[in-house]
């Protein structure tokens, strides 16, 4: 009985480990101990408060950067969260810049990025699939699909990266999300030459 009871124990222990939950999943404590990290970006506190408007601020690239190039897995949801919720707010100039956040995401979180964008669709929402397909179009139009920025490949090397990255139950969704992203932008492209 006594190892029956351990066996259980070890392999709850080994699913739960390294389980990544999302801001949604977190519970009070745990959301209280990030926003009490004093490695969060002050801004992103402001902006969960409703006390930063992402529009009016010149600073709000730098902190758009601090967030989706952050390395921090468990600063990561409350990040995360920040994000789509700056996705659904931002306009202008700053809606326009979200397409190289969706990319730095992708790159450090691919898992995590796609893992929360199956679940959004299974649950009948396609909201945030659309800001990263939308968003990450404009980038790769503006930059023709072949230009590199520094810290951002082209967009095929963005795919091989990406590939080598993401696991089995996200790699449809990302095939999918891709070819979405280089045929919307291969559009406009075309439409720029009429």
């Amino acid at each position: 009985m006594r190892n029956i009871l351990l066996a259980i124990l070890i392999i709850t222990s080994i699913n739960c480990f390294g389980q990544e939950k999302y801001w949604e999943q977190l519970n009070q404590t745990e959301k209280n101990k990030i926003l009490n990290n004093p490695d969060v970006v002050p801004y992103a506190l402001k902006f969960f408060k409703g006390n930063y408007d992402l529009n009016q601020d010149s600073l709000v690239l730098d902190f758009l950067d601090k967030i989706s190039l952050n390395k921090s897995k468990e600063l990561l949801p409350f990040y995360y969260f920040l994000f789509i919720k700056m996705c659904k707010e931002a306009d202008g100039y700053i809606g326009e810049t979200l397409g190289d956040c969706c990319i730095n995401f992708l790159l450090n979180h691919s898992n995590f990025v796609l893992k929360h964008i199956r679940q959004e669709i299974k649950n009948g929402r396609n909201d945030e699939y659309n800001y990263f397909k939308d968003n990450m179009i404009f980038e790769y139009y503006a930059s023709d699909l072949e230009s590199s920025y520094p810290n951002r490949p082209n967009y095929n090397d963005f795919v091989k990266i990406l590939e080598t990255k993401t696991n089995n139950e996200n790699k449809i969704l990302l095939r999918k999300l891709m070819k979405e992203v280089k045929l919307g932008a291969l559009k406009m492209i075309e439409e720029d030459k009429k």
